[in-house]
């Protein structure tokens, strides 16, 4: 599926306070209240965003994100600089998910074996299964076939579900050239029987 690119805020890099010394990286000093700042606005939204996907409670998400920032901060002393802070950041925040979905947190647990045997299998039918996986595959194509902007656009308000204003305000844009964007795109999604 296509995935929007995410902005970073305009805000200066933590990175940028790297201090190399012949190829080497040398210990960083302690992120300043201001750099902290710039980290949470940089990467907290985007941070937040992929852990949806991988995270069931917008809960445990939040708390997801808080933790990897924390612990971004609390490490920033021993990052090395191999890598990009966005690279170090994520891969901090998917190793919490990682646990966080290995331990099973967030699953249901039922009292009694019975209510489980007893309960209605809502799962779709391999019909109607395959009838979602074409509808998937010419949506994808026909988003595939639609400017970038639009198809942003759409996907922050119709699969986010992010309001006009916040998606204007993701995009750095006006609302009104949101609501064009996302009616464009909806005109020819349709216009091609999707």
């Amino acid at each position: 599926m296509y995935l929007p690119v995410v902005q970073d805020a305009p805000a200066q890099d933590p990175a940028s306070d790297d201090a190399v010394d012949g190829g080497v990286a040398t210990a960083r000093p302690r992120l300043s209240e201001e750099a902290w700042r710039a980290l949470v606005l940089r990467y907290g939204g985007a941070l937040r965003y992929t852990l949806r996907r991988r995270v069931s409670l917008v809960s445990d998400v939040d708390d997801l994100v808080q933790q990897a920032l924390l612990q971004a901060v609390a490490g920033w002393s021993a990052f090395r600089g191999e890598a990009e802070v966005s690279t170090w950041v994520f891969g901090i925040a998917h190793n919490l998910a990682r646990q966080h979905v290995s331990r099973g947190a967030g699953l249901v647990q039922f009292g009694q074996d019975d209510a489980v045997d007893e309960a209605l299998c809502t799962a779709p039918g391999p019909c109607e299964l395959l009838m979602q996986r074409e509808t998937l595959a010419r949506l994808q194509d026909g988003l595939d076939g639609l400017p970038a902007s639009q198809t942003i656009a759409l996907w922050l308000v119709a699969v986010d579900g992010l309001s006009y204003g916040e998606a204007a305000a993701w995009l750095d844009v006006s609302v009104a050239t949101v609501k064009h964007r996302v009616a464009r795109a909806r005109t020819t999604l349709r216009a091609a029987s999707l």
